[in-house]
């Protein structure tokens, strides 16, 4: 992961997925804890993940990321800035679950936003 180039709160500065034993997961790096209002809505094949009050770090982390060679549900995510923060799309082969939020600290002391499925 490369530096973020914004240190202020408020940024978002990486999106990334993993194959996990349980289960697909995406994750963000975000340059402050997000708080209680992440929001999530099925809009067809999509689950779309809100972070009100973010930006993204740089507009390269808005690239899709093509997850369809992984094996799982999951085909495609997206992170798009919106008025009033920012929106994650993430695509299913067919139409998904919600995701399990957690939360955990990376060692530079951002916050890891988790979505399990």
């Amino acid at each position: 992961m490369g530096k973020p180039r914004h240190t202020g709160p408020g940024y978002l500065t990486w999106v990334g997925f993993e194959k996990t034993e349980s289960g697909p997961r995406v994750f963000v790096r975000l340059s402050s804890p997000p708080g209680a209002n992440v929001g999530q809505t099925r809009v067809g094949d999509e689950l779309v993940v809100t972070l009100p009050g973010y930006k993204l770090d740089v507009k390269n982390d808005s690239r899709p990321l093509d997850t369809r060679y992984f094996g799982t549900e999951v085909v495609r995510v997206e992170a798009r800035a919106v008025k009033g923060g920012i929106e994650l799309h993430i695509r299913f082969r067919k139409a998904g679950p919600d995701a399990r939020v957690s939360t955990g600290q990376a060692p530079d002391g951002e916050t890891l936003v988790y979505l399990d499925f």
